[in-house]
């Protein structure tokens, strides 16, 4: 996560990584908590974006809002 430090010994996190085309959220009847849901101006050409779940944000941003924050995921370590 931006700004945040390599934990000792180098360790990395994993994540479950899913693609989801815009509207599959509402159609599945997920709501956000807060934050946009995808846009066809989102993927490949567009900007990266992610959604993710409370738990990830509450141990990743346990005191910040996730919010415009970035991280850097597999080909981009």
């Amino acid at each position: 996560m931006e700004g945040q430090s390599i934990p000792a010994g180098g360790s990395v996190f994993f994540a479950r990584n899913r693609s989801a085309t815009p509207g599959y959220l509402q159609t599945m009847g997920i709501a956000l908590r807060s934050g946009r849901y995808f846009t066809e101006a989102d993927g490949e050409n567009g900007m990266r974006v992610a959604i993710v779940n409370e738990r990830f944000a509450q141990q990743f941003f346990p005191k910040t809002d996730p919010i415009g924050k970035r991280l850097k995921w597999g080909r981009d370590l």
